[in-house]
């Protein structure tokens, strides 16, 4: 998997958690202040199971939903081109993350290796003190004419730059140690609550590849 996308992971795990309900009513879930009470981020019309989570992670809110579209779910696309222009937002890719457009891979973590076919937008206002994060994952037949059940996660965060994660991925590679440390890295996963540092720490408190991640990741919060 793509660094951008396993980054995508660790922003959105402790945020994108699995709501199950009957009704189509939004949910809000708080836990703690509206980080960004003066901007409502947009929600595609005919939308159905919304979630609206403040503060989770900390400092972040983002509302996820699914909607039922036809590939390549350019109405969806076009929407938030035009809520967001109109927010004064543009596009960001100089991290080369969330540059747009669609990405395939097989998705390992679902039964039956599943193609997983994802969008990936990332926008920012005119100062660079606000990105927002913009995620669609079509899983299945990609089809023009048959409607299909997208999920979508928008997110709003402080702005912050990937080039120094971009960086140190590099310099893994370069080590020959990229999967070593991913692998490891996988196995202090504590599913909507990121990543068990403490316990990372505790059982590698020599490495120092741990540590100058997890100073990284710091800039996320």
């Amino acid at each position: 998997m793509k660094l951008k996308n396993r980054i995508s992971a660790i922003i959105l795990l402790s945020t994108c958690c699995l709501f199950v309900f009957s009704c189509n009513k939004p949910k809000y879930h708080v836990y703690g202040k509206d980080p960004f009470p003066q901007i409502n981020l947009p929600v595609f019309t005919d939308a159905f199971q919304v979630h609206h989570v403040i503060n989770r992670p900390e400092g972040a809110k983002s509302v996820q939903y699914k909607v039922k579209i036809k590939w390549p779910a350019q109405e969806l696309i076009n929407f938030y081109n035009s809520e967001f222009d109109k927010m004064g937002l543009s596009k960001y890719s100089k991290d080369n993350y969330g540059g747009g457009g669609w990405e395939h891979f097989i998705d390992g973590t679902q039964k039956g290796s599943l193609e997983d076919n994802r969008y990936s937008e990332t926008w920012v206002d005119k100062n660079h003190s606000i990105r927002i994060l913009l995620f669609f994952d079509y899983r299945g037949t990609k089809s023009v004419s048959e409607v299909t059940e997208v999920s979508i996660v928008c997110q709003i965060n402080k702005f912050y730059d990937f080039t120094r994660l971009n960086e140190f991925d590099n310099k893994l590679r370069k080590l020959n140690k990229k999967k070593e440390f991913y692998t490891m890295i996988g196995k202090y996963s504590k599913g909507n609550n990121g990543l068990d540092i403490e316990q990372a720490l505790k059982e590698n408190p020599d490495n120092a590849e741990l540590r100058e991640y997890i100073e990284l990741l710091k800039q996320f919060k």
